[in-house]
């Protein structure tokens, strides 16, 4: 109530989910009291909610830099998750199904009733498809083996290659995290016990950067135009950026980290293919000179000796002009 009266701004206090988490943690207390007093018991149903006081845990992502990791690597893989949960449903669908038809007539088997319907199969499927092998089910026919074997090594298969995905976008996430940390401490400076930006030490960020091929904005010409990127954004106003808008600055004009191998081998190449036709060019010049140059000497040779050069028409000009010289001489 004290942080709700003091804040600057409430609606940015109602958008914070820490302290949703705070109020639905508290609220547990005053449920439990109002169903104690209740004679009826209408609210004994909502002792429950004292669970939600773990939620309190939660918090911890706000100064987690592990967990905040975690977070962004889920919201980025909610596709491949999607798909995942997919795939797992469908097969649990089908070898449940197969392995309840496989035992339906063994009266005998022990575990008969963990394959009593479909739907109770479905335990035992992501037990056997997850590795996980609890025992407390087990199938008894051949048949019912049979799809067991194919359970596991398709569960296997269609857990791996989602998961995989999953943690290259962690190792991506990873990167991303620890690039950011070293923008942070080599960009900035301390004044008053605080992480200030440094305009130098960026704008030399940024040639580094525009050098690799890693920068997705022009480079910027001078200071100035260096302190104009760190004022647009500084959302503040307070002549520095905090982890959020660093984050921002480094997402716009700075190409992702697990794509710098790929933009500057890329950028290796054009400038290959510009050095190769720029090189192609030149001999061509030099070849349009030197035919040029020939052409000038022929007319020369004609003027100084016209008899001895149509004498000999097939032979070369410069070694005629050379023998004739050593003639006179």
């Amino acid at each position: 109530m004290l942080r709700s009266v003091s804040t600057p701004s409430k609606w940015l206090f109602v958008q914070s989910a820490s302290n949703w988490v705070d109020l639905i943690a508290i609220l547990p207390f005053y449920v439990e009291n109002l169903a104690q007093q209740d004679s009826l018991g209408a609210f004994s149903v909502f002792r429950v909610v004292r669970l939600v006081r773990v939620f309190r845990v939660f918090k911890m992502g706000k100064s987690s830099e592990g967990i905040q990791l975690m977070g962004r690597t889920l919201v980025e893989s909610f596709k491949i998750l999607n798909i995942l949960l997919f795939t797992t449903l469908i097969a649990m669908i089908v070898f449940s199904s197969a392995v309840f038809y496989a035992e339906e007539a063994y009266v005998d088997n022990p575990y008969a009733m963990e394959f009593a319907s479909i739907p109770r199969t479905f335990w035992w499927c992501l037990v056997t498809m997850t590795t996980v092998g609890y025992g407390d089910a087990s199938p008894q026919t051949f048949w019912g083996r049979f799809v067991a074997i194919v359970t596991m090594f398709l569960g296997i298969l269609i857990l791996a290659l989602p998961i995989t995905v999953i943690g290259a976008s962690f190792s991506g996430q990873f990167d991303r995290q620890i690039f950011e940390s070293r923008i942070e401490k080599y960009c900035t400076v301390s004044e008053g016990g605080e992480r200030v930006m440094d305009s130098a030490k960026l704008e030399v960020f940024l040639r580094d950067m525009d050098m690799r091929g890693n920068l997705k904005i022009p480079l910027p010409k001078d200071s100035k135009a260096v302190q104009d990127i760190l004022d647009e954004f500084d959302v503040h106003k307070n002549n520095k950026l905090d982890r959020a808008e660093l984050k921002a600055l480094i997402t716009e004009i700075v190409v992702d980290p697990s794509d710098f191998t790929g933009v500057t081998v890329q950028k290796l190449a054009r400038e290959m293919h510009e050095l190769r036709g720029q090189v192609t060019m030149m001999q061509q010049q030099m070849q349009a000179q030197l035919a040029q140059q020939s052409a000038q000497l022929d007319q020369l040779l004609a003027l100084a000796m016209p008899s001895r050069v149509a004498a000999s028409p097939n032979k070369d000009p410069t070694q005629h002009f050379m023998h004739a010289g050593e003639t006179e001489c």
